[in-house]
């Protein structure tokens, strides 16, 4: 580990041994379902490098030029994961996770891809850092994402209390332009900002709140499945795109220019008055699915353009919940 980043621990920490010297790309994976499917699309074959005890066995495995993390459950397990992951030299991370939808738009099996979180999560308080993705980093997942149907632009809303998601609290949520809602992003996109690693996420709608109030849980649906293949083919080729033009850049269609991206300095978990009061507006629609796969390089993506269809995908049978 670089001495520079191992000053910035107080007090210094025990380093895993098989977390030294990493590639300066890799992946998190946020369950053993999306840690399986990411290794199965990685570009390069990889090897199991570390498996860190105190995060409760989450796995390094690595490659020549990049490596994959996972699986991690909750902010702060993710964000230990990224210290170390910081410490051993990455410098550019893109996360995986699962997300219930907020808003009928998405449904179980599509990709989201979020510009900017909102916390009530307890872990991003103790990082000054900014609640939204590296724009670069962001750009490249959007544009490379796009290609398997995938939505972007609108916030996710990150919470440590997944049983107490009741509709007064979606509702106020979704007022502020969250349109799906998981554990871990608001926390990534503070702890990356302020250690200065560029994240980006993507995210796998696996449940939905329906309109009646209830919930529909996504995990057995094809759609489900085929999301899945769907991340694990298109996420690693974020890291080799080419930037993408001013029309391919993911606009946000459910707030003000900037909103989200304050300094979050001394943050406490947001957990706003208005939970009591009756739902507010609903964020806009997303960008339109489609269906398409993605090449293993951009020449091939290029020239795969005008063929239609979808590649045919192995199906998984590993099912999990999103953290």
């Amino acid at each position: 580990m670089p001495s520079s980043r191992n000053s910035l621990w107080d007090p210094p920490f025990p380093f895993p041994e098989g977390a030294r010297d990493l590639p300066p790309r890799g992946c998190i994976a946020a369950t053993p379902a999306l840690l399986a499917a990411l290794l199965r699309g990685a570009p390069e074959p990889m090897e199991p490098s570390a498996s860190v005890f105190m995060l409760g066995g989450t796995s390094i495995l690595r490659g020549r030029d990049h490596f994959l993390a996972g699986p991690v459950l909750g902010a702060p397990m993710a964000v230990m994961a990224l210290e170390i992951l910081f410490g051993g030299g990455a410098g550019s991370l893109l996360f995986a996770g699962f997300a219930g939808s907020l808003v009928s738009d998405l449904k179980p099996g599509d990709l989201f891809v979020p510009s900017r979180a909102i916390s009530s999560e307890g872990t991003s308080a103790h990082y000054p850092g900014a609640l939204a993705p590296d724009p670069g980093l962001h750009g490249r997942l959007a544009a490379t994402l796009r290609t398997q149907g995938a939505a972007s632009g609108g916030a996710v809303w990150s919470t440590d209390g997944p049983f107490r998601e009741t509709r007064e609290v979606r509702g106020a949520f979704k007022a502020r332009g969250a349109v799906a809602v998981e554990m871990v992003t608001s926390a990534l996109f503070a702890a990356a900002s302020f250690r200065g690693v560029a994240l980006a996420a993507a995210l796998l709608v696996t449940d939905e709140f329906t309109e009646d109030g209830g919930w529909r849980e996504g995990f057995k649906d094809p759609g489900f499945l085929k999301g899945l293949e769907a991340l694990s083919e298109g996420i690693w080729q974020a890291f080799t795109w080419a930037p993408p033009s001013p029309a391919d850049l993911p606009r946000d269609t459910t707030a003000p220019r900037g909103a989200g991206l304050r300094p979050c300095g001394g943050r406490r978990p947001e957990i706003p008055s208005e939970c009591q009061a009756p739902p507010g507006k609903t964020a806009r629609s997303l960008t339109p699915r489609g269906a398409r796969s993605l090449a293993k390089t951009p020449e091939a993506w290029r020239e795969s353009r005008s063929e239609s269809g979808c590649r045919s995908r192995a199906k998984t049978t590993r099912t999990d919940r999103r953290p």
